[in-house]
């Protein structure tokens, strides 16, 4: 059973053994129409300090893990991402769609690392999978026939890919995606907007950017 929000659009996508579920919503309301009586802002802000001070309590190795770090890691993160204040949760261990903190708390996991972990987590055929690569060698540092298998996946799935150039990182794939992009078209120039995941390292504004 699905609980899905009033006034939201749904739609089912299909893709070969694939099944994807979407569902919109947008806030009818803009900042302009919210009613008088919201909350005073002094009151709004001891309800934070007090749910601020829960979750400090609540997850005190979480944030020890944090601190130790913030003593070799910029901001105590690998990426950007996962910086949340005060502190980050810190995981241990995942079980198909739950997710384990060092705190031993469990939390239903509605990120699956953005879309990446779609199958959950420690499934048996990922493992599986993962054993039998390791067991022949993981990183051969040479072209090897698994690599074609699974591009031959990829473009058999989605008819409108006819190759495959497997990248890094997001901000890889972007900058090569932009290579390709003014090559094929003969333009110089790039838009971009001001916000966006993957591109927040290129440097448009610069004489490299200016290259891209």
């Amino acid at each position: 059973m699905l609980w899905i929000p009033k006034g939201s659009r749904s739609s089912i996508t299909y893709s070969k053994d694939l099944t994807a579920f979407y569902v919109e919503q947008t806030y009818r309301d803009s900042v302009e129409n919210v009613e008088s009586s919201e909350l005073p802002k002094p009151l709004m802000a001891r309800m934070l300090a007090g749910l601020r001070s829960d979750y400090q309590a609540s997850n005190p190795i979480s944030q020890d893990v944090h601190i130790q770090a913030c003593n070799h890691l910029p901001g105590g993160n690998t990426r950007s991402t996962l910086h949340m204040d005060p502190f980050p949760l810190s995981i241990v261990s995942g079980r198909g769609c739950f997710v384990t903190s060092v705190d031993g708390r469990d939390y239903l996991d509605f990120v699956a690392d953005y879309t990446a972990g779609v199958l959950g987590h420690s499934h048996v055929a990922i493992q599986q999978a993962i054993l039998s690569a390791t067991a022949i060698g993981a990183h051969l540092g040479a072209n090897n026939p698994f690599e074609v298998q699974l591009a031959k996946q990829l473009t058999a799935r989605f008819r409108s890919i006819d190759k495959v150039r497997f990248c890094n990182s997001g901000t890889e794939a972007n900058m090569l995606a932009i290579g390709v992009a003014k090559h094929y078209t003969q333009r110089s120039k790039v838009c971009r907007t001001s916000l966006l995941v993957m591109t927040d390292r290129i440097p448009f504004n610069t004489t490299l950017g200016s290259r891209l």
